[in-house]
This record gives structure tokens, sequence and C-alpha cells, in this order.
């Protein structure tokens, strides 16, 4: 069984790491003028960086790295292929998403590079699993799908984190509780470093909600006041002239 410790020991690096890439990418995103001006069709409001997935999937990446050489993702030759074919296939991924960002991918090759990508994982996976050959279309299929709704995902404020955070979870959960290692590292690497991008926004968002809220209570606060102030005047006015 996979322990804690292990687990949260990836969790922290990879968590650390989707901190601080993001300030090496952005300086990069920014020379190369990497940025997504909204339109009738974006699903943002305000001018976005496009490319910055490539620091959480670094973060992803690294992490998964480092529990494979510290031997934590595997148990024998064969969980080790394993490993190897998720670091691969996460490293393919990463390559093909930023290629997009940079220079743009015509749909077509980008589907076929996205499928290729899934026939390599599930080869890797059928050969060790001894699985049929339906499974392994069904399997490079799903990788490839997966993938593209993943990269359409990126574009919508705070859904891609959200996900990474439940896709995340229910993997390290699943690895953890039916003893797969790898699976589990590759789960709780991805909730690692997509926590920190989730949990910046939401906490961004809730500074701003905040900030509205505190001018609101302030601007009823001073009207208040100021009818206090006023009718207190009034009424001290009264009692004086009625002592005189």
């Amino acid at each position: 069984m996979t322990s804690f410790s292990e687990l949260l020991s990836i969790f922290a690096l990879a968590f650390v790491l989707g901190a601080l890439l993001p300030f090496a990418v952005r300086p990069i995103l920014h020379r190369y003028n990497m940025v997504d001006v909204p339109n009738e069709r974006s699903s943002h409001t305000a001018p976005t960086y496009r490319g910055m997935g490539l620091a959480t999937a670094a973060a992803t990446f690294v992490a998964f790295v480092a529990a494979t050489l510290f031997g934590w993702t595997y148990r024998s030759a064969e969980s080790l292929q394993l490993a190897v074919t998720i670091a691969a296939a996460i490293l393919c991924a990463l390559a093909l998403g930023w290629l997009e960002d940079i220079r743009g991918v015509s749909i077509v090759r980008r589907a076929g590079l996205q499928l290729v990508i899934g026939v390599l994982v599930s080869v890797s996976f059928a050969t060790v699993q001894g699985t049929n050959i339906l499974l392994l279309i069904l399997g490079a299929i799903f990788v490839a799908g997966y993938i593209n709704v993943a990269n359409f995902m990126d574009g919508i404020n705070g859904i891609s984190g959200a996900h990474g955070l439940v896709a995340g979870l229910a993997y390290a959960l699943t690895g953890w509780m039916v003893d797969l290692p790898w699976l589990a590292f590759a789960g709780w690497g991805g909730v690692g470093a997509a926590c920190l991008r989730r949990s910046c926004r939401g906490m961004c968002a809730l500074v701003r909600t905040c900030f509205w809220a505190m001018r609101v209570l302030m601007f009823w606060a001073r009207r208040w006041a100021r009818w206090l102030w006023a009718r207190g005047l009034r009424m001290f006015r009264s009692c004086w002239l009625l002592l005189r």
C-alpha cells in the first residue's frame, strides 16, 4: 500500500511547482505575445494569456517523474513500464498543447497526434495487462478524446482547474484503494498542480467580492451616520430651545 507520507510529499512538490512555474512561464507568453483577446465566441471577458497551462502540466510531470525516480510509482518491471508510459503521455500532451499555443496546429494534424498518443498509451497498457484488440482501440480513442476535451476546457475560466481537482482526486483515491501507485501518484500530482490554480482564481474572486461588499457597507454606513448626525442635531436644538 502506498504510504500517505509519500503521497503528501509529491502533492507538496506539485503544489510548490504549480505556484512558482507561472512566474517563469508568464514572461515567455508575454515575449511571444500569446494573448487571447475576447470576442463574441469567447468565454472570458478580459484579455487572457494563452499557454499558462504549461505551468500546471510541467508541475504534474516533474512531480510524477520525481515519484518514479524515488521508486514510489511501481512495484515491478510491469508497473514501471506503466509509470514510464504515463510520464511519456504527460510530456507528449504537454508538448502538443504548447506547440498548438505557440504556432498553431491544424485540426486534422492535432487530432492525428492525439490519436497517436492514445495508441502508444493503449499499446503499452495492453502489453502489460494482456487486453484484447477491442479494448486497445477504445483506449486509444478515449485518451485522444480526453486530451481534446481537457484542451477545450482550458479556455473556460475555472473549469479546467476544477476538473483537475476532481479528476486528480478520483485517480489518486482509486490508485490508493486498489494499490496502483502509478495511478495514485499521477492523480495526486495533478491535484497539487491544479489546486493552486483553482484556489488562486477562487481567492481572487473572493477578494473582489469582499471588496465590493465592503464598499457597499461603507456607503450605507456613511448614509446612516449622516442621517443620525442630522437627526441628533435637530433633537439637540429642540431640547436646547425648550430648556431656554
